[in-house]
């Protein structure tokens, strides 16, 4: 019994060790990549979710972002990525319409089904070399990572809205979600991937 206990603990320290360095590392290499007044080939907006057929809250701030960008004439182009299920891209579009964007410059990619994913379609489907990702900050560490690690050149710019509810849990399965994505990085998927939506 001691003997299974000491291997258990072994196999709890080596996780936390194994999501605290994933963590730090992810953190180190893309925390000066944040950058609101940097220009690009594109925007990418990460989708998040719906509400009753609109854009949930944290989607919204991310869509306003975006047309905050272009408006700017930071990038010519807007990709809008998200999950097929619940016509979230369709909705992030009509937002986007609604708001005075011209519909030319959106691109729908319907397979955003994890971070990772969408930005495997950023390099691979739509042949983009330089992207903004839009998301909220705790977020965009890992999503500029993926970035890098596909060879894009990426920079983030972040919402800063606080208002969201659960942000606590949000927050702690985006450190297990760094870690899963830091050895997706790592293995450098080449095909198209869908993973756990996170």
């Amino acid at each position: 019994m001691k003997k299974l206990l000491r291997l258990l603990s072994m196999i709890v320290i080596i996780g936390i060790i194994v999501i605290v360095s994933t963590n730090i590392c992810i953190y180190a290499s893309t925390s000066s990549l944040i950058n609101d007044d940097a220009t690009a080939d594109a925007i990418l907006v990460l989708g998040c979710g719906t509400k009753d057929g609109k854009p949930s809250l944290m989607l919204q701030d991310r869509l306003d972002k975006a047309i905050e960008l272009y408006e700017n004439h930071q990038a010519s182009s807007i990709i809008l990525s998200g999950d097929p299920s619940d016509n979230e891209v369709e909705i992030m579009k009509d937002y986007m319409i609604e708001n005075g964007i011209d519909e030319d410059i959106l691109i729908l990619d319907n397979e955003g089904y994890s971070t990772y994913q969408s930005l495997y379609n950023v390099k691979n489907k739509y042949s983009f070399d330089s992207v903004i990702v839009v998301t909220q900050q705790y977020h965009l560490y890992r999503a500029l990572y993926i970035g890098i690690a596909l060879d894009l050149d990426v920079v983030g710019a972040s919402t800063q809205n606080a208002r969201y509810n659960g942000q606590i849990i949000r927050e702690t399965r985006e450190i297990l979600a760094r870690t899963k994505d830091y050895f997706n990085c790592m293995l450098k998927l080449e095909t198209d991937y869908i993973g756990i939506n996170i």
